[in-house]
């Protein structure tokens, strides 16, 4: 009988350890979905707000093209301040797109922790990851484009360079600049297609496409 009450008193210990460790397993497992949640909203008010400020410099940037724009055509301007000045136009262009894909991430992140973790009604957490991975994939599309945007200014930018040098006006330093900053983007680009390449392959094999 001492034998029998000591399984049953070490049953009981062992199922009031496994219930507490449950419980504070459970604890900490609401403890980071709320900081989850927590982050997840922050990051989406801040890529609110970061859509708002791509079309404030989108707006500045057109208005800056078109007067550069009327001077280049009068010769008044040099042709490095007008390729800046349309380099400045064509990427704030795609950066309007790329903060909206990046807010559509940002929601889509948020969207997984309220699968996982909120309550009520919310889309099942496959669901869920595959509208993040495609607001990913989107994302590194548009890194692609800018990337090939500043890469044909740099390459403009190196030629205009390399020919002032040749008229003895550039210095030795400024064509290593820009041969530099032609290199950096040219990097930049096959990071940006090796990413976008690998989000395609995986939104690819994602099941409910």
């Amino acid at each position: 009988m001492r034998c029998a009450g000591m399984v049953g008193r070490c049953f009981l210990v062992l199922l009031v350890a496994t219930c507490c460790g449950a419980v504070q397993a459970a604890d900490r497992s609401a403890q980071l979905c709320r900081l989850l949640l927590a982050q997840s909203g922050i990051e989406v008010a801040d890529r609110e707000l970061a859509v708002e400020q791509a079309g404030t410099q989108q707006v500045a940037a057109d208005e800056i093209f078109a007067l550069v724009d009327g001077l280049w055509k009068s010769q008044v301007v040099e042709r490095l301040t007008y390729l800046r000045a349309r380099h400045d136009k064509d990427t704030t262009r795609l950066s309007v797109a790329r903060e909206g894909s990046a807010l559509l991430r940002a929601r889509a992140a948020r969207d997984q922790y309220l699968a996982l973790c909120g309550p009520g009604e919310h889309r099942s957490v496959g669901e869920a990851y595959r509208g993040f991975l495609k607001a990913d994939c989107d994302l590194n599309g548009l890194d692609v484009e800018i990337a090939r945007v500043d890469l044909a200014f740099t390459s403009e930018v190196k030629e205009s360079v390399l020919d002032l040098r040749r008229n003895d006006v550039a210095t030795r330093q400024e064509v290593i600049r820009a041969e530099r900053d032609v290199k950096l983007v040219e990097q930049e680009l096959a990071g940006a297609q090796a990413r976008s390449q690998a989000c395609r392959a995986a939104l690819d094999v994602q099941p409910g496409k």
